[in-house]
């Protein structure tokens, strides 16, 4: 005969000893599914399903809220004001005066008249208006731009 452990309330122990017997709802075909009269039920797994539930609750806020590489946005654009040269590896966009910016990244697309930079939290399209484009896809480039709206 198999035994199964069951965790009882005060009361239902104490008529099991006086009785030697405890009354147990058992699931046919399955002995080890049971249920014994006045058992206590743990809320722990219910806790860490909370818990658990609470934690990807607050990553999908933050992923949402923050975005990441995951997030859709319009690239810049922006309109070459000299050729596009070779650069050290590295991301930049940075003001050099009034409108105009220098652009730095990793050149994700090529297309007639323009380039697209990854600056890896953002992409910039340079149209080239005919200035030249000598880098080759996913090397670094830089080019000297004025961002448009």
């Amino acid at each position: 005969q198999k035994a199964w452990d069951a965790q009882v309330d005060e009361e239902a122990y104490d008529d099991a000893v006086a009785s030697g017997q405890i009354r147990v709802r058992v699931l046919d075909g399955d002995p080890s599914a049971y249920r014994a009269e006045g058992a206590v039920q743990s809320r722990v797994p219910l806790v860490i399903t909370l818990v658990a539930d609470l934690i990807l609750l607050v990553v999908l806020l933050l992923l949402f809220r923050y975005g990441g590489r995951g997030r859709v946005r319009a690239p810049l654009q922006a309109l070459a004001l000299g050729d596009v040269e070779r650069c050290a590896p590295g991301s930049l966009l940075e003001r050099i005066g009034g409108e105009d910016y220098l652009v730095r990244g990793e050149v994700q697309d090529l297309a007639d008249g323009e380039v697209l930079l990854d600056l890896g939290n953002r992409t910039v399209r340079v149209l080239l208006d005919g200035h030249a484009n000598p880098v080759g896809y996913q090397q670094p480039a830089q080019v000297r731009a004025r961002l448009l709206d």
